[in-house]
């Protein structure tokens, strides 16, 4: 009888050993994996399942006394008053603060246009207008001197066709010499006179860059849009975001450029 009660005693301290290193080893398990959790609760003996919940009910209230409340946690701070839009006089977002007036050619547009319709107080179809005629005005000298050296090639042209035709026929001829001499009257001529074809290119390698920049910028604009352009027109063309709904606008332009061709 004694011998069975010390057997008894033996077998129960060592159930008893490995159950609590079997259930240290299985909340480890446990809390890196929580769908083996379950599958092992629902798969376990009832008594491995008493010691894993014991021991991990010990682990959740260990250090933390009855009755205590957290701190409420601090809110992130949101760096949100800095990335709002930088607004001029006129309350609007700056063009910069949307992306828009860079250094590129049709950025420098794009400052120069909210130049005349913030410090002017103008708005956005004025702006253009002012734009448009200021560019006008700084070309005029430059297309005066176009009309001259025109209007000087134009004078002088039948003597220049005259000496070219004539250093055509020495080439026909295949008489080196006269090709030679006409071509030296012809060149002597032309310094004498200040004959150049090169110059009457001058005014538009100037002016094209300038339209297509003002083209382009206000293009960006319209595309972004800048919330202003949708009642910055005026008459039927009030929002500057869509197409002219009548064709005015294109059929006015395409009517001035071929009055300035012809």
């Amino acid at each position: 009888m004694a011998s069975t009660v010390k057997k008894l005693t033996i077998l129960s301290k060592s159930f008893s050993k490995n159950a609590f290193v079997c259930s240290r080893h299985l909340h480890y398990r446990c809390e890196k994996n929580l769908s083996w959790q379950r599958h092992f609760l629902h798969k376990a003996r009832p008594q491995h399942t008493i010691f894993l919940l014991s021991a991990r009910l010990a682990s959740t209230n260990m250090g933390i006394p009855s009755g205590y409340i957290p701190d409420v946690p601090t809110p992130p701070k949101l760096d949100i008053i800095e990335h709002l839009p930088q607004l001029n006089s006129l309350g609007e977002p700056y063009l910069s603060s949307l992306g828009l007036g860079s250094w590129f050619p049709p950025g420098r547009m794009q400052a120069i246009l909210e130049f005349f319709h913030v410090s002017v107080d103008i708005p956005w179809w004025a702006s253009i207008t002012a734009v448009a005629i200021t560019v006008r005005c700084l070309l005029f000298p430059l297309l005066v001197k176009q009309r001259r050296v025109l209007t000087n090639m134009v004078n002088h042209k039948p003597t220049v066709e005259r000496l070219q035709k004539r250093v055509e026929i020495a080439k026909v001829k295949g008489n080196n010499v006269e090709v030679a001499k006409y071509a030296q009257q012809l060149r002597e001529f032309m310094v004498q006179n200040e004959i150049n074809p090169l110059k009457s290119l001058y005014a538009p390698l100037v002016q094209f860059p300038l339209m297509l920049s003002m083209f382009l910028g206000l293009r960006s604009m319209a595309a972004l849009p800048v919330e202003s352009f949708k009642s910055g027109g005026a008459l039927w063309f009030t929002d500057l975001t869509v197409p002219d709904p009548y064709f005015v606008l294109p059929v006015v332009t395409f009517a001035s450029l071929l009055l300035i061709v012809e």
